[in-house]
């Protein structure tokens, strides 16, 4: 329970009760989303947040926010290639897609998966876990990209976006289970 004054603190004494009353249980919470739980008198956007908050696990939240930002350095290595190194797009996209990874890993290893954090030579073999498992997705990622901005000619940056995009889902699912397992 946190100290924003919208939970009803009368209900700790039963909670402490039931604790300390019921052998089989290690554990009480309390949540806005049970039976007789309310969100009070919150306004519709902040109802909406909690909603989200209390559906989306907040590592999946930090996980796409690094990818993000995973994005925007892809996108710019992409563009520096393409513009400044003068590299065809299939070799910009796949340059560009081998930074944002190993970028990618570094920071979740850091942020999204810190309380599991691989060090050393953990750190090694998780990068290439990462890289390898990251590759199979890199693959559709510059596949998806060539064919929207070779066959159907659209915007470098759009293409590089939905190759990005089709490798997130991937990545993160399985990532998630065997780079950082416990």
């Amino acid at each position: 329970m946190d100290a924003d004054l919208q939970h009803d603190e009368r209900l700790l004494p039963r909670m402490l009760d039931t604790l300390k009353s019921e052998p089989m249980v290690d554990a009480v919470v309390g949540s806005r989303y049970v039976e007789q739980g309310s969100i009070g008198t919150w306004n519709r956007h902040r109802a909406w947040l909690s909603i989200i908050g209390h559906v989306i696990p907040i590592r999946f939240v930090v996980f796409t926010l690094v990818g993000g930002l995973g994005l925007v350095v892809h996108l710019a290595v992409l563009w520096l290639c393409l513009n400044l190194m003068q590299l065809t797009f299939e070799l910009s996209q796949a340059t560009a897609t081998g930074v944002a990874i190993i970028g990618n890993f570094t920071l979740n290893n850091w942020l999204t998966y810190h309380d599991r954090r691989l060090i050393g030579w953990k750190f090694v073999r998780g990068l290439l876990s990462f890289a390898l498992i990251c590759g199979f997705g890199a693959v559709g990622n510059v596949g998806i990209a060539s064919l929207l901005f070779t066959q159907h000619h659209a915007v470098w940056w759009v293409a590089g976006i939905a190759g990005a995009a089709m490798s997130a889902v991937w990545n993160y699912a399985v990532t998630s289970t065997l780079t950082w397992r416990e």
